[in-house]
C-alpha cells in the first residue's frame, strides 16, 4: 500500500507534519476525544489536503532547494485560518494553556474574517445590503477573495430565505435540480444572458447533499472554463449550508476542503 509520504519530497512532508502537530495542539484536552474535532474547527478538514497545501505554497515560494520552511509554514497557517469555522475562537478562548498564543490566533481569525461577511460583499454592488430572514442564524462567511467564483460557508439554514437585490443575484437550490443536465443548462443560460442578474448563487445543504459536491465541482469548473473563452462579467457563487455543532460522520474523502474551486 502506497502512503502519501512516499509520494512527496521529504521537506514537504516535514512541513506537513509540523502543521498537523500545530493543528492537533489547538484541540482542547479532555475525555471527549470526538468533540470538538478538527472537522468542526476547519471546514472539511483533511490531513491529505494539508500536504497538498504545503506543496502548492512551496511552489509559490520558489524551487525546493531554496524553500524557506518557516515562511511556508506561516503562509499555510494563514490559508488554513481562512477556512476556520465560527467554532475556532470559541474553542481557543476556553483553553487554559498557551493563552498568549491562543489570543494571537483569535486576533488573526477576526482580522482575516472581519470584512468578509455576505452583507459586506453585496454592499459593493449598487450599495445594497443582504440579510437573512432568520435572526437567530449568523450570515455567511466568505472564504475566498476571487469575485468570479466564491465559496461561502454559512450556518444559515437551507430553508431560510436570504433576501438579495434581484437585479444583481439569481438564486437556485441544488436540491431543486434533478439531473446533471439541468445544472449544466442553468449555468449555460446564466453565462449567455447579456442582461439581468450577473451573480448566480447555488445553495447546497452540506448535510444531505455532500455526496454531490464532487460532481458539482467538475460541472462548475467545466462551465467556467467554457465561459472564459468568451469572457463576461457573470459570476457563480456557492453557498454551502453547514450544521452548527453537529459531529460529521462523512468520510474524509468526501470533504469540502478538497473542492479547490474558489481559493
Amino acid at each position: 500500500m502506497i502512503d502519501i509520504q512516499d509520494l512527496v519530497q521529504p521537506i514537504h512532508w516535514r512541513i506537513t507534519q509540523s502543521l498537523l502537530s500545530w493543528l492537533t495542539d489547538l484541540l482542547p484536552y479532555g475525555d471527549n476525544i470526538r468533540f470538538p474535532c478538527l472537522q468542526h474547527l476547519f471546514i472539511g478538514y483533511n490531513p491529505d489536503y494539508v500536504c497538498n497545501l504545503v506543496i502548492d505554497t512551496s511552489e509559490e515560494q520558489g524551487v525546493d532547494e531554496n524553500i524557506d520552511q518557516q515562511k511556508v509554514i506561516e503562509a499555510c497557517k494563514i490559508k488554513i485560518l481562512r477556512c476556520s469555522s465560527f467554532d475556532l475562537p470559541l474553542v481557543l478562548v476556553t483553553q487554559t494553556t498557551n493563552d498568549e498564543k491562543n489570543q494571537l490566533l483569535i486576533q488573526q481569525y477576526y482580522e482575516l474574517h472581519k470584512r468578509k461577511s455576505f452583507a459586506d460583499v453585496f454592499s459593493q454592488h449598487r450599495g445594497k445590503n443582504l440579510r437573512s430572514t432568520s435572526r437567530s442564524t449568523p450570515i455567511a462567511t466568505i472564504l475566498c477573495s476571487v469575485a468570479k467564483k466564491q465559496i461561502i460557508y454559512t450556518y444559515t439554514q437551507i430553508y431560510d430565505t436570504i433576501i438579495y437585490d434581484s437585479n444583481i443575484v439569481n438564486e437556485i437550490k441544488l436540491n431543486n435540480l434533478q439531473t446533471e443536465l439541468e445544472i449544466i443548462n442553468k449555468l449555460k443560460s446564466h453565462f449567455l444572458k447579456k442582461d439581468g442578474p450577473r451573480i448566480l448563487i447555488i445553495r447546497v445543504d452540506y448535510l444531505t447533499e455532500y455526496k454531490q459536491l464532487l460532481s458539482l465541482k467538475y460541472i462548475l469548473l467545466n462551465a467556467i472554463d467554457d465561459e472564459s473563452k468568451q469572457p463576461s462579467d457573470h459570476c457563480v457563487w456557492l453557498v454551502i449550508h453547514l450544521q452548527l455543532g453537529m459531529h460529521q460522520t462523512q468520510t474524509q474523502t468526501q470533504t469540502v476542503w478538497g473542492f479547490g474551486f474558489g481559493y
